[in-house]
């Protein structure tokens, strides 16, 4: 892996006007390095060191990744481990052996081979090898994602793949974990369509795993009720028939009621569309938000949500070949939300992690150059809180050309494009000209 590269690439707060609860974030490359493909990422600490490692799914390049966290809070940064593996395509990370270590399987896309593989490689404690890996399976074809949870309530952790072969393994397989050492696992076909994507969660009250899956062959998104039972049985029911290509789906409490909602990015209309969660014993996901992207993107290439500003709501990250994007909520009721670029560079999957154990979440990035992709981590420095309500008097502020323009108890203070970038208060109280008059200090 390539030395570590410090690039300050914003260096003040971007701005956005008061909305309650909102944040300006400041963003700072500490580290890149060249990768081989873009590819799906996946967080979770392999080594047990305390620090959050990354693994990446690089298909176009048949490795995986293990990118080690170094652990270096001010320079930052991974150390890389690559294992072959013919197209991987979806990852998930999990004590899938119920040893207390977190265990990384694998699926294949396939397309190039006419097969996919499945395999889980187990952690000793100290990490991943390529030796540690099991296959368990090489007819798979074109599994294009991965979730674990415990669907079956045993206590042992099972997996669900989305397959699109245009064959007869098309659909979501879920496969239930048997919970011995060295584990096997019964396969399901749960549903029989081409599926693009899966995520697993709790989306009723009766506390089963449910999941939701989008079809993008159809347009549609779908949501399964977990009937509970030890031989998984599941109900499903439509959300969607205008999804518009579905393709990237995430779960998680978008408006803060305590349900998870949905997040889908419809990539053909550059639309991001939240299914809001009402809450019932038999939930629906009648009302819906969509959030279209205001700067125009060609490609939209994978979304994360996460908590950016730490204060307890989940901003939603959008990577797009025109920049990387995050929407902040500005209101709950109705939902609304402002777009931020945080970085204009053409990007891939972003990944949410505390790298630095700052306490506040970093993002890495996959970043495009002209003939290559890198790795860039982008630590977050303190957020800069706005103020919960807007000031109750926006002082009227008066243009000037040098002191005589102003009153006698005010001096003509001037500040160029680069300083009301910096300073909040110029967008705050409307001091967008170049000079001002400005009250003295005593």
């Amino acid at each position: 892996m390539c030395c570590a590269s410090a690039k300050v690439l914003f260096l003040a707060a971007l701005l956005v006007m008061w909305t309650p609860g909102a944040s300006a974030f400041t963003f700072i490359e500490i580290w890149s390095a060249p990768i081989p493909t873009p590819g799906q990422m996946i967080a979770g600490d392999l080594d047990s060191d305390g620090y959050v490692d990354a693994v990446l799914a690089a298909r176009k390049a048949d490795e995986v990744w293990w990118l080690k966290n170094t652990g270096a809070t001010q320079t930052g940064g991974f150390e890389s481990s690559t294992f072959t593996f013919d197209e991987p395509a979806g990852i998930a990370v999990a004590d899938f052996n119920g040893d207390s270590k977190l265990d990384v399987l694998v699926c294949g896309w396939g397309y190039d081979s006419g097969h996919g593989l499945l395999g889980i490689y187990w952690n000793d404690g100290s990490g991943i090898q390529q030796s540690s890996r099991t296959t368990y399976a090489s007819n798979v074809r074109m599994c294009m994602s991965a979730d674990a949870a415990d669907m079956n309530g045993d206590g042992h952790i099972d997996f669900l793949l989305p397959i699109h072969s245009w064959g007869s393994k098309d659909g979501i397989l879920l496969f239930v974990n048997d919970g011995s050492n060295e584990p096997d696992f019964t396969e399901y076909q749960i549903t029989t369509s081409p599926g693009v994507d899966v995520k697993a969660a709790h989306l009723d009250p009766d506390g089963a795993v449910d999941f939701a899956a989008p079809y993008h062959d159809y347009d549609t998104l779908w949501w399964y009720k977990n009937g509970g039972e030890s031989t998984p049985s599941f109900t499903a029911t439509t959300v969607t028939s205008n999804a518009n290509f579905a393709l990237h789906l995430k779960i998680g409490d978008i408006d803060g009621d305590g349900t998870n909602d949905l997040v889908l990015v419809s990539p053909w209309d550059s639309t991001l569309r939240v299914f809001l969660n009402d809450g019932s014993e038999n939930p629906q996901f009648d009302s819906e938000v969509v959030v279209s992207i205001k700067t125009e993107a060609s490609s939209v290439r994978g979304i994360e949500i996460c908590d950016l500003d730490g204060d307890g709501n989940l901003e939603m990250i959008w990577a797009t070949s025109e920049g990387t994007f995050v929407f902040q909520a500005t209101s709950t009721n109705p939902l609304a939300f402002s777009e931020i670029l945080i970085d204009s560079r053409s990007s891939a999957y972003p990944l949410c992690l505390d790298a630095n154990l700052d306490g506040s979440n970093d993002v890495l990035l996959q970043v495009e150059g002209d003939d290559s992709w890198e790795l860039s981590l982008m630590i977050q420095a303190a957020p800069t809180p706005l103020p919960t309500s807007p000031p109750s008097k926006i002082p009227v502020l008066v243009e000037c050309m040098d002191d005589q323009d102003c009153p006698s108890d005010k001096t003509c203070k001037c500040a160029d494009a680069d300083q009301q970038r910096k300073n909040l208060r110029h967008l705050l109280f409307g001091q967008l000209g170049p000079c001002h008059c400005i009250k003295t200090e005593a």
